[in-house]
C-alpha cells in the first residue's frame, strides 16, 4: 500500500493534468452526444454488432483492458479509464494494439497509481490523473472502486454525464458459458459451480443473485459485494 501511494508523487512535480475529484464539472467536459460506458462484462461480446452500428452516436468510454476487444473491431474510444498498477499486467492489455495510431484521439484518465511504462505509451497532453491511495495537491480528493466500472460510472456523474448507457458491465457471469468476461479479457475466467469449494473460492466459485432479464444470475462473491 505504501509504494503505490508514492507512485502518485511521480507525476506531480512532472506538470501532469490532475483531475479534483472534490468539484463538478457540470456543463465544462462533455458534449450533447449521450454516454456509452462499454467495459468487458459478458454481454460486451454479445453486443459488438450493435456497438459497430451505432459507435457514432455516443461518447464512447472504455477501460483500458477492454480495448483489445474493440480493436478487433475497429472501434476506437474516446476516453479510455484505466486504474491498476503493475508494468507486467498491464502490457498484456496492448496486445495487437498498434498505440499511436489506436489512442491518437483518445483521452486518458489514469488514477495515479498506474505504471510509469504505461503512462509513457501515451501523449502528456492527453493524460488525466485521479490521485489514488494518498493526497498530494489541496483539496483534490481521493478515488477508489472495486473496479473501473464503477470507477468510471461515478467519474462521468461528476462530469455530468446526464445520459448514460451502460454495456458490459453485468457485475455478472455469462448465464449459459458462466464466463467471467467477454473475449480478449486477460482476467477470464470460467466459474465452478462447487458448493463445497464456495467458502475458498470466492474468485471462481458461482452464486446467484436477482436478475433484470431473468429470474436469476449467476455472479461471483465480489461482484455481489459490487452489487450492494
Amino acid at each position: 500500500k505504501l509504494l503505490l501511494a508514492k507512485d502518485s508523487l511521480r507525476y506531480v512535480p512532472r506538470g501532469y493534468n490532475f483531475i479534483n475529484v472534490n468539484h463538478s464539472y457540470l456543463n465544462t467536459f462533455l458534449s450533447d452526444k449521450p454516454v456509452l460506458l462499454l467495459f468487458s462484462g459478458p454481454s460486451a461480446s454479445h453486443n459488438m454488432d450493435w456497438v459497430v452500428k451505432n459507435r457514432d452516436k455516443f461518447i464512447l468510454v472504455t477501460a483500458l483492458s477492454t480495448c483489445r476487444l474493440l480493436n478487433i473491431h475497429n472501434l476506437t474510444p474516446d476516453v479510455v479509464m484505466h486504474i491498476d498498477p503493475g508494468a507486467e499486467g498491464t502490457a498484456r492489455l496492448f496486445q495487437d494494439i498498434d498505440v499511436k495510431t489506436f489512442f491518437k484521439q483518445t483521452l486518458c484518465i489514469f488514477s495515479s497509481n498506474v505504471d510509469e511504462v504505461t503512462v509513457n505509451k501515451f501523449k502528456k497532453n492527453k493524460i488525466f490523473f485521479i490521485q489514488a491511495g494518498t493526497s498530494y495537491k489541496k483539496d483534490f480528493g481521493t478515488f477508489s472502486s472495486l473496479s473501473v466500472g464503477e470507477y468510471t460510472y461515478a467519474m462521468f456523474l461528476i462530469f455530468g454525464a446526464y445520459k448514460m448507457f451502460l454495456l458490459g458491465l453485468d457485475q455478472a457471469l455469462d448465464s449459459e458459458t458462466l464466463k467471467s468476461h467477454s473475449d480478449f479479457h486477460q482476467f477470464a475466467q470460467q466459474g465452478e459451480v462447487d458448493e463445497n469449494k464456495a467458502s475458498l473460492s470466492y474468485l471462481t466459485s458461482v452464486e446467484y443473485t436477482k436478475g433484470n432479464f431473468l429470474d436469476t444470475v449467476p455472479t461471483k462473491a465480489v461482484y455481489k459485494l459490487a452489487i450492494k
